[in-house]
């Protein structure tokens, strides 16, 4: 079976009021979310069954300081806490770093000054290059911003100098981000003059991280703004939740795919099913080993937070 033919299901709810705009990843058997909501200082962990369903929700750390919506990666054995926001909407300039363990546990280790500025949540691992692409850094508070920095990802799990890309055709914020191969893919959001947008960009990362100019390569079929993005399947660029804010004004439940094609360009969407309950800036959490996606959390239809946990198997 695959994406094409299975259907969402509920597990377990989250355990609290914040659960939108929550960083988060698997690792080991574990579902692990970093903050969230207007910004909280919580560290969960979510054990899972043979079927991938949460059967227990446990605090096992704390950050530093309370975020929202920061970047969340996997480094092997440890998680990278990167940027996001305080309660008083200001973005941070932290990478904090965590051990995880085989239990669950997850043990702060560290933390690295970026002297930059990381925009909530906005960002991905680009594995083929070893680079983390970084959208918004400086930026006073999480508002649109057109400016992208990509750093190499090192091997004690820091992340090396900044370095300065080309903007964005148009400040952003609230987009989905994705890579596949040497690729980065931006998906919907929303302009620093409130235009929702339907473009899907992409770029190209060569091999010392710099990144080519940002072109337009598909479009949504209606606007979505605080949608999510994963690339599965090996090939296929996926697009979860989101608000179309203008024609219904309304969260969107259906799964969008697209076709990746060898030179990175996206084939025609395709509704290829629809979520169990529709949802807006929450964690979507993509297991490539187990062949697996959660949804955790998010804004519903009435910008009130649920803590629903949405799951898709792809196997």
């Amino acid at each position: 079976m695959s994406i094409l033919t299975n259907s969402w299901s509920t597990t377990l709810a989250f355990p609290t009021a914040a659960n939108y705009l929550l960083g988060g990843l698997e690792h080991n058997g574990y579902l692990y979310t970093f903050g969230g909501g207007t910004a909280v200082a919580d560290v969960y962990a979510a054990r899972l069954d043979g079927d991938h369903k949460v059967l227990a929700w446990t605090k096992t750390s704390s950050l530093p300081a309370p975020l929202s919506f920061p970047l969340v990666l996997a480094d092997g054995v440890n998680a990278l806490v990167i940027g996001g926001t305080t309660t008083a909407g200001a973005t941070v300039a932290t990478s904090y770093m965590y051990a995880l363990g085989a239990s669950g546990a997850s043990t702060y280790t560290g933390v690295q000054d970026l002297a930059y500025k990381a925009g909530g949540g906005r960002g991905c691992l680009v594995k083929d290059r070893d680079h983390v692409v970084l959208f918004g850094l400086s930026a006073a508070a999480d508002t649109a911003s057109l400016l992208v920095h990509t750093a190499r990802l090192q091997g004690d799990g820091n992340l090396g100098p900044l370095h300065a890309q080309v903007d964005l055709p148009t400040s952003l914020k609230g987009f989905g981000v994705a890579s596949h191969g040497n690729r980065v893919y931006i998906v919907g959001g929303i302009s620093l003059a409130g235009v929702v947008q339907s473009n899907i960009l992409m770029a190209k990362m060569d091999a010392d991280g710099t990144l080519t100019p940002w072109t337009v390569v598909a479009q949504l079929p209606v606007i979505r703004v605080g949608c999510r993005a994963a690339v599965v399947e090996g090939n296929k660029l996926v697009v979860v939740g989101g608000r179309d804010v203008v024609a219904v004004d309304a969260n969107q439940a259906n799964v969008l795919s697209y076709n990746i094609g060898s030179d990175g360009g996206l084939s025609t969407s395709s509704v290829v099913n629809v979520m169990s309950t529709s949802a807006r800036d929450g964690c979507l959490i993509f297991s490539e080993a187990r062949r697996q996606l959660w949804y955790v959390g998010g804004l519903d239809n009435t910008s009130t937070a649920t803590a629903a946990v949405q799951m898709l198997s792809l196997r």
